[in-house]
């Protein structure tokens, strides 16, 4: 058999690494139990899973090989109690010869013998061994079997119950066991060790394909039903179509669903309900300019209040201050002699211009100012001015129209045209106002507006207190809403030119489509885990049939018949 053991070496060598280890414990033991076929199952998937460690299988040379057959010689049988009516005073002897022959009168008990013999040496039709009817009292059975076996004498004690396995090698043929062959279907065959083994594995693959079926069948979809109006949208066609070959990359894909998603929604379902698109999109466009208005407003008081402003508008308040010192330090040298105070002053500047209006406008509509011909008299108080006055008044006039003055007025203007550039921020009410025009619903956007309007007017409130720049305090920056009110203007545009879309055609269709489908993704998001554990159980089920083909026993039946011909 030592060219069967290399022929079979290198036939198992090519088939699946799990079969290899089944022929392997055959030729260990004489059947694979439950654990064994549990086991192998296991190997089964994941050797299908490309999980199982390489293996080799050899078969010794005197694997398949025949035993030398042993003897085995009936001797006697003693110590009945319980069967039928027998009750022998002495053992029935079977003697040293090899044909030994039992008679007797009927009833004697020979019939009773056979049928204990088959239950002690496990015939296929054993038939009921019944007590001694006649002594009720007898409960138990038991007899007492010698035998010897490659001429070792040995005893059973038989129970009432079991086979002895040193005597289940004997064949008891009777009347009854003769039927067995005449009235039912039965196969007598006689098959070599090698071919037994075969018979072994191909056993085995048919109990790993149940365990396997078995296996499958404990894992049932747990799949949603997706609504019935969801089936139709490209969505719904992937869900119904999932498999094992289905990627994470794939289910993300379907599966995923966002805010912008769940706005959209309800966008689309707002259209679908509007009965007046072109109205919609006016009123979408008003509202967008509202928030277009108050973001270049936030964005203009900003730059107006910008640390740049502050500087140009605290310098032009210093140099205002510098100016106006000079012209009223030169002021006091000029009219240090006056007989009164407070000449060059700003009220008396006011008078001293005043006088000037009433006097080319109205006394003296043709001369200059101050008139100081002959008989002229002062705008003021009418009296003929004498010649004190009238060089009074001159140098009056050359201390206005001088250098300094002029560049103090000048000075002062600069500093008041920088300090207009600030314009008059809205008062809270105000602002509150346009926060409701543009449709900003008073959630931490609409705060935002009032505390950044409010900072606006601190900072502002301040300016006229700060006469250097170290006391500019920190800058503003631009707004995190502005950029949401932006983004929200951008929507409100879009979805106006949307609702003017649907005015010039008639779209409703193709919006209840995208509905569907946006609504139909939803529900995928909300069945994510499902979907994942569905498509693990069909990749389970892929690994399980996968596994099942490496169990049919077409390969091995070849091999047993080709085997059976040699």
């Amino acid at each position: 058999m030592s060219g069967v053991s290399a022929l079979l070496t290198k036939w198992f060598s090519e088939r699946p690494q799990w079969l290899q280890i089944a022929a392997t414990r055959l030729l260990q033991q004489s059947e694979l139990t439950g654990k064994d076929v549990s086991e192998l199952a296991t190997m089964c998937q994941q050797e299908a899973d490309g999980k199982l460690p390489k293996t080799t299988c050899s078969f010794p040379t005197t694997a398949f090989s025949q035993g030398a057959a042993g003897t085995l010689r009936l001797c006697s049988i003693s110590d009945v109690e319980g069967v039928n009516a027998l009750a022998p005073k002495k053992p029935l002897e079977f003697g040293k010869g090899n044909i030994t022959i039992v008679y007797g009168n009927n009833g004697s008990g020979k019939s009773g013998y056979v049928r204990l013999l088959k239950h002690v040496c496990g015939a296929r039709e054993t038939g009921t061994l019944h007590r001694n009817v006649y002594k009720p009292g007898s409960a138990v059975q038991k007899a007492c079997i010698s035998f010897e076996q490659d001429g070792i004498p040995k005893t059973h004690t038989w129970s009432g119950q079991g086979i002895c396995d040193d005597l289940n090698s004997v064949d008891i043929f009777d009347t009854s066991f003769g039927k067995v062959f005449v009235s039912s279907e039965d196969e007598v065959s006689y098959e070599p060790p090698v071919l037994s083994f075969f018979s072994s594995l191909i056993l085995a693959c048919e109990k790993l394909a149940s365990a396997l079926d078995a296996e499958a069948n404990r894992h049932q979809s747990k799949k949603p039903n997706i609504p019935a109006d969801k089936k139709v949208t490209p969505e719904g066609i992937w869900y119904e179509a999932i498999s094992a070959k289905t990627s994470t990359q794939d289910i993300d894909k379907h599966c995923t669903f966002s805010s912008a998603d769940e706005t959209e929604i309800q966008t689309l379902q707002q259209r679908l309900a509007e009965q007046a698109p072109v109205e919609k999109a006016k009123q979408l466009r008003k509202q967008k300019q509202h928030i277009d208005t108050l973001v270049q407003d936030a964005q203009k008081y900003l730059e107006q209040l910008s640390d740049e402003n502050y500087r140009r508008i605290i310098a032009a308040k210093k140099k205002s201050i510098l100016k106006k010192t000079a012209a009223d330090t030169a002021a006091e040298k000029v009219f240090s002699g006056s007989e009164l105070e407070g000449i060059g002053s700003d009220v008396w500047k006011e008078l001293w211009e005043a006088a000037r209006n009433y006097s080319v406008s109205a006394a003296y509509k043709e001369a200059e100012y101050p008139n100081v011909s002959d008989g002229s008299r002062c705008v003021l108080c009418h009296q003929t001015l004498t010649q004190e006055a009238k060089e009074r008044l001159i140098s009056f006039e050359n201390f206005v129209k001088g250098e300094m003055q002029k560049a103090a007025m000048d000075a002062a203007k600069e500093y008041e045209t920088a300090s207009q550039t600030i314009e008059v921020l809205p008062t809270s009410e105000m602002l509150k106002i346009r926060i409701d025009a543009a449709g900003i619903p008073p959630d931490e956007i609409a705060s935002q507006v009032m505390d950044f309007f409010a900072q606006l007017q601190a900072r502002k409130d301040l300016l006229p207190g700060i006469d250097s720049e170290e006391a500019i305090p920190g800058p503003l920056l631009s707004p995190k809403w502005i950029e949401e009110a932006n983004a929200l203007s951008k929507g409100l545009g879009e979805l106006a030119a949307k609702y003017d879309e649907d005015a010039k055609s008639d779209n409703r269709e193709e919006i209840k489509k995208k509905l569907n489908s946006l609504q139909a993704r939803k529900w995928l998001s909300e069945h994510r885990t499902a979907i994942d554990e569905e498509v693990n159980r069909l990749k389970l089920l892929n690994q399980i049939q996968e596994a099942k083909k490496s169990t049919n026993t077409k390969a091995l039946s070849q091999k047993k018949g080709e085997l059976a011909e040699a």
